[in-house]
C-alpha cells in the first residue's frame, strides 16, 4: 500500500494559523487512521456531508466532500475530501480548524453587509448571491462574518464583512487565471522552448 502522509496541526497553514489548523493528506493505511478523526468530527456535528459522487474513472469508488460547521454555520475554507471503495478509505485530504469559539449573533444585518461589500468594490458593483453568515479563520482568531459575492466591472469577488463591526476582513477573487510569466528553457533534445 502506498503511504503518503502529512497530517497534523499546522500543515501548510499560514504561521499565524498553525496552532489551530489541522491539514490532512493521507493515503493507504494512514488514511484509515486519519479517518478516525473524520468520524469523530462527523459524530459531534463539526463535519457534515456536503456532496457525494461516484468516481467516473474507477468503478465502485466514491468521493465524499465534508464541510466543517460551527453552531450550524459554515467555517469558511474548511473542508475534507475522502475517497472510499468497498468501505475502505483510500485517501483523505483537506483542512479543518480547531478551537472555534465565537458568538453567532450578528449585529450587522445581511442587507447592511451586502451594502458595505458593494461599496468596497465600487459604484458599478452589485451583489449577486444572498450573503452567507459563517466563521472566518482570520489571523490568530475567528470572526463571525458575512460572505458577500460581488460582481464589479472587472472583478467577481467574495467580500468577507465582520458581522459585529462591519469592517471588511478579506477580499478574495473568484476569477482564476494562469500565470502571466513566460519562461525559456531547454527541451529533451537540447532545443530552446518557450
Amino acid at each position: 500500500a502506498l503511504v503518503l502522509a502529512s497530517t497534523g496541526a499546522g500543515g501548510s497553514a499560514r504561521p499565524d494559523e498553525a496552532d489551530r489548523s489541522f491539514a490532512m493528506s493521507a493515503m493507504g493505511q494512514v488514511a484509515e487512521r486519519t479517518n478516525g478523526r473524520i468520524a469523530a468530527m462527523i459524530a459531534d456535528g463539526r463535519l457534515r456531508v456536503a456532496r457525494v459522487h461516484q468516481d467516473t474513472m474507477l468503478a465502485g469508488r466514491v468521493h465524499e466532500r465534508f464541510a466543517q460547521r460551527y453552531a450550524d454555520l459554515p467555517v469558511f475554507g474548511a473542508q475534507v475530501v475522502r475517497q472510499v471503495e468497498n468501505g475502505q478509505v483510500h485517501s483523505v485530504f483537506g483542512r479543518t480548524y480547531e478551537g472555534v469559539r465565537v458568538s453567532t449573533d450578528a449585529r450587522i444585518s445581511a442587507a447592511d453587509a451586502s451594502h458595505l461589500a458593494v461599496e468596497t468594490v465600487g459604484p458599478a458593483a452589485a451583489a449577486f448571491e444572498n450573503p452567507t453568515l459563517g466563521i472566518l479563520p482570520s489571523g490568530n482568531h475567528y470572526a463571525l462574518a458575512w460572505r458577500v459575492a460581488v460582481r464589479g466591472p472587472r472583478s467577481i469577488d467574495d467580500i468577507f464583512v465582520d458581522a459585529d463591526t462591519g469592517v471588511i476582513l478579506k477580499r478574495r477573487s473568484r476569477i482564476r487565471s494562469q500565470f502571466q510569466d513566460i519562461g525559456i528553457g531547454r527541451g529533451v533534445f537540447g532545443d530552446e522552448k518557450k
